[in-house]
């Protein structure tokens, strides 16, 4: 169970600073996109045609990767009023049961987001605007949020249930 635990952390700790650090330079490209596109329109007159599309497909992909690591952190919004009312057994309960709910929800919606992806993918559709962009490019930005919550929802639960089952090899 613990090399379970380890490897699943590893990968799923990799996978969610990998997509910090690449919100993070998409997030710069963004920036330097934006002031470039103004530059050009203003004092070049000659504006990109290109920028708009790129600089809202990168706020796409910062926004979903930005989800799959405040996820991890355990920092997006909750409304945990009355858990915390609960004793902390209940409460503990409470959250096995809310993660067990967002995994099988996160590796449902994954399956769905994939599947949707690959008929994207299959009918070649582009999205509009003058960059032509495969209309699946937005999508997979969903499919890697979605799948990083799934891992993320699987090692919070495989740690609640070791703690039970091996307290004196968990920290």
């Amino acid at each position: 169970m613990r090399n379970v635990l380890k490897a699943i952390g590893i990968l799923s700790r990799g996978t969610v600073a990998a997509y910090r650090w690449l919100a993070t330079l998409m997030f710069g490209a963004q920036c330097a996109v934006m002031l470039l596109q103004i530059f050009m329109r203003r004092v070049a007159n000659r504006p990109f045609v290109w920028a708009e599309d790129l600089v809202v497909l990168l706020f796409v992909w910062i926004t979903y990767l930005g989800a799959a690591v405040l996820y991890d952190r355990g920092t997006l919004i909750t409304v945990d009023l009355f858990v915390m009312w609960l004793p902390k057994g209940v409460r503990n309960f409470a959250s096995l049961l809310v993660d067990i709910l967002v995994f099988a929800f996160s590796v449902y919606v994954c399956v769905l987001a994939s599947q949707f992806l690959g008929r994207q993918v299959r009918l070649g559709h582009k999205l509009g605007g003058a960059l032509g962009l495969p209309s699946w490019s937005m999508t997979m930005a969903l499919v890697a949020s979605i799948a990083a919550m799934s891992l993320s929802s699987l090692l919070r639960i495989l740690t609640r249930i070791g703690k039970k089952v091996l307290p004196d090899t968990l920290e």
